[in-house]
This record gives C-alpha cells, structure tokens and sequence, in this order.
C-alpha cells in the first residue's frame, strides 16, 4: 500500500522563492497566437548519442543553429501547449506551476530573441545559461506544486498522475539535453564525454552519497567494485552521476536500516561492471532486505517511497538531494536511462536487492 501524504505546511520551493516578483507582473509572456508560430506538424527530431558526438565537432555554428534555434523551440512550444491540459486544476493553481509554465514561456521568448538579434559569445552563453537553470528547476517545482495542492490521498491518486509527471520530466530532459549541449559548446566545457569512466563516476556518487548516510546514522555500508572497471563508452557526466547517486542513496539507506543504526556489521554495497556485446550492464546489490510492501515495480512510481515519511523532505536534485525523498529517485533514474536507450530492472533477493542498469556502448544506438 503506498504511503498517504498528511496535510502539511506550504512548502517552500528555492526556485520559485527567487522569481517571487514575477507572478506580479505578468501572468503570462507569449500568446496562443506567437506560439502557434511554430507549427504543431513538425516534430522533433530523433537525436542518438552518435549525432551529439558529430555536432559537438562542428566549428561553424551548425551546433547552435541545430538545436537551438530549430530543434528546442518545436519542443518548448509543445510543453507549452501541454502544460495547460495536464493534471488537476487544484496542481495547475499553484504558484509553482504557475511557475513552470512561465518560466517555459520565458525560455522561448529568450530564444526567439538571441535568433532575432543574432547574439553571440558571452551574451549567448549567460541567455542560455539562465534557459538551463530555469529547465533544471523543473522537477522541484513540479514536486512542490503537487504536494502543496494536496491531491494525494490514497494509492489511486498516486497511479491517476504518473502518466502527466513521467510525459512532462520526458518531454523537459530532451530540451534540457539540447540547451546543456549548446552550452557546453558556447563555454568549452564537456557535457557529452567520450571514453568516460563508469568506475569514475561511481566513486564520485558513492562518497556523496556515503556523506549523507554517515550525517544521518553516523555509519554507512562500503562499496566494493568487480567486473570491467576500466570499462569506459560515450556519455554525459551529469547523467550517469545522477542514475549512481540516487541508487546508492537507496541501498545505503536500506542497508543500515534493516541491519540497524548501531550495527557495526552492515554488509557491504557490491557492485560489478561487465562488457557484454553492445550492452554494458553494471549490477548493483545491498543487503537492505528488499522491497515487500507491494509491486517492486511500483518503486519506479512517483510519490512512492520505501522511505519513512517523517524522515523526508522535498527532492532538491542530484547534488544536494536528501537521503531519502518523495519517491522521486528511481523514476528520476528510469527516465534518464530509458532517454538513451538503457534499461534497469530491479530483482529482490535472500538478503535486499540487485539493480540491473543497462546502457547502449554504441553511441549510435543511444537513443
């Protein structure tokens, strides 16, 4: 049975509270008519890890003319389009929601004029700069205006809104990707890594993610290694960081919990890499106890959480994240692997779980 949410206070969101002005000014940016501009006929295109690799080597401007000025508006103008049609009127009265939507708006004005005044350099890079942050702010936003609505009484209102939230992080990841790559480009530095390390990148979330464990019971599982962990492919940094961060938050936090705070015996997270074909799998386990209140696929929910809910607190991102939140991690994590053609799966066994996580080692098929 997933867990009710009680009444609460209203909960501050760190992004809307630093935009507070703006709903003051203007309750909306860009008419019907400006985005229907951008006809709903043409769709966006397909791009695979491969392709980002080839615009990346670009010196004459294909990169931004490609993605920024083609490719992002056709996908903001459909969110745009969407957002005033997807859940309830009770989420979309929200000063947070609210926000999403103008910050959407913002985003495509922002565009439409560095295209119109043919920016370059420095006043392109800090414009594309603030689209990226506005984009990032989505999730907590979105977050903060469900729960603030107070919508989700019971299990059924929990499954009645995962179809809007999983559509919306899809639809917000493809533009962020685009916008983050031509950063990248404007600023000289790497978003999509070639030859990049996975046991890099594992060592990295794992010491954070220890750090948030050992502030919250004093102690934490380690972490041993096996397999190919030299085992390097094409990715981008930020994303692989985020899929280990949130699955080692999970099986730390599982593992001392179900062996108790005062164990001094708290089995290790084990995780081992392999190189199978055009498949790298890496297979993470903990002795947490594994997941028995329900469907384990039910984990990949929205607002549902193996987590107490007097320890939790609002999701607020791969890097400053608490230990554990409102069951936004896994679904968080399915969506990033799912957007370049990976997969993870999750398997209880004898003594907690493994998580399977599979991504593409042929950019080319990264998609």
């Amino acid at each position: 049975m997933a867990m009710l949410y009680q009444k609460t206070a209203k909960i501050p969101c760190r992004i809307c509270s630093s935009f507070t002005f703006f709903r003051n000014i203007h309750s909306r940016i860009l008419s019907d008519v400006q985005i229907a501009k951008v006809q709903s006929s043409i769709d966006p295109r397909i791009f695979s890890i491969a392709d980002f690799q080839q615009l990346t080597k670009l010196t004459d401007g294909s990169l931004v003319q490609s993605l920024l000025y083609e490719e992002t508006p056709v996908r903001m103008a459909n969110i745009i389009r969407s957002l005033p049609k997807i859940f309830t009127s009770d989420v979309r009265r929200e000063r947070s929601f609210q926000f999403i939507e103008d910050f959407f708006h913002m985003n495509y004005k922002d565009i439409e004029d560095m295209k119109y005044k043919e920016s370059r350099g420095s006043t392109m890079l800090t414009a594309v700069k603030h689209i990226e942050t506005r984009l990032g702010g989505t999730t907590e936003m979105l977050s903060d205006a469900i729960l603030n609505s107070e919508i989700i009484k019971t299990k059924e209102d929990i499954d009645n809104i995962q179809e809007d939230i999983i559509n919306l992080f899809k639809q917000n990841l493809s533009t962020e990707v685009l916008v983050s790559l031509v950063a990248s480009c404007l600023s000289g530095k790497p978003y999509l890594v070639e030859n990049l390390v996975i046991q890099e990148s594992l060592d990295s979330a794992y010491e954070n993610a220890r750090y948030l464990c050992e502030q919250y019971y004093i102690s934490s599982p380690e972490l041993i290694l096996s397999g190919d962990t030299d085992c390097r492919f094409t990715y981008f940094p930020s994303h692989l960081y985020l899929i280990f961060f949130e699955l080692m938050k999970n099986s730390l936090r599982a593992s001392v919990e179900h062996h108790g705070v005062e164990s001094e015996t708290v089995p290790p997270v084990t995780i081992k890499i392999s190189n199978i074909g055009d498949r790298i799998i890496v297979k993470l386990s903990d002795a947490g106890g594994g997941y028995h209140k329900g469907e384990i696929q039910s984990l990949f929910k929205f607002f549902n959480t193996s987590a107490s809910i007097n320890r939790m607190s609002l999701y607020q991102g791969a890097h400053s994240s608490p230990l554990a939140g409102y069951g936004f991690g896994l679904g968080m994590v399915k969506i990033y692997l799912e957007h370049f053609g990976g997969r993870i799966s999750l398997v209880n066994t004898d003594i907690g779980m493994d998580a399977v996580l599979e991504f593409q080692a042929d950019p080319s098929k990264g998609l």
